[in-house]
């Protein structure tokens, strides 16, 4: 219906045309934001269940455990300098422990003599370690770092020698 007034010819609006368009728009913006839902259900759902290798992150901090002072490290001296007196398994042990971490440390001469090792790992570990990286129920790394050693009141240049096996499970 037309009506006549002062502004001019205006339509008339039906009441069931505004309800039905108003309702197929709520249903596109309905549509959008279960889809934007949907996406970041999905993200979410991804990240939780990623899982994370922090096994070089482990060892990285247990090489700095083991050359602090309270484990193998002089004291009172800068990190890096290691006590030999200090290398022993027993020693070890009390610096780090974490279930299903196994290490072996030796410190070594620059012509590869052996001056001192301990390790916090059973035989039956230690006859792995040539194998270990073949074995899938292991992760094995193994670290060379450049320290000094002391030795009756002198520093001596040596290679500390780390290897890491931790069980994979």
């Amino acid at each position: 219906m037309l009506n006549a007034g002062k502004k001019g010819v205006q339509r008339m609006k039906s009441k069931k045309g505004a309800v039905g368009l108003e309702s197929v728009l709520w249903l596109i913006r309905f549509f959008f934001v279960l889809v934007i839902a949907i996406f970041f259900y999905i993200v979410l759902i991804a990240y939780k269940t990623e899982s994370f290798h922090t096994t070089s992150i482990e060892n990285e901090i247990l090489l700095r455990n083991i050359l602090s002072p309270a484990c193998i490290g002089e004291e009172n001296q800068r990190p890096g300098i290691i006590d030999v007196q200090k290398l022993t398994d027993i020693q070890l042990r009390n610096c780090f422990q974490k279930e299903n971490t196994f290490y072996k440390i030796a410190l070594k001469t620059n012509q590869e003599e052996i001056l001192q090792q301990a390790k916090s790992m059973p035989d039956e570990i230690e006859q792995l370690l040539p194998i270990c990286a073949s074995i899938p129920q292991f992760s094995c790394s193994k670290k060379q770092l450049y320290v000094l050693y002391a030795s009756s009141k002198e520093r001596k240049p040596a290679i500390l020698d780390l290897e890491v096996v931790n069980r994979v499970e």
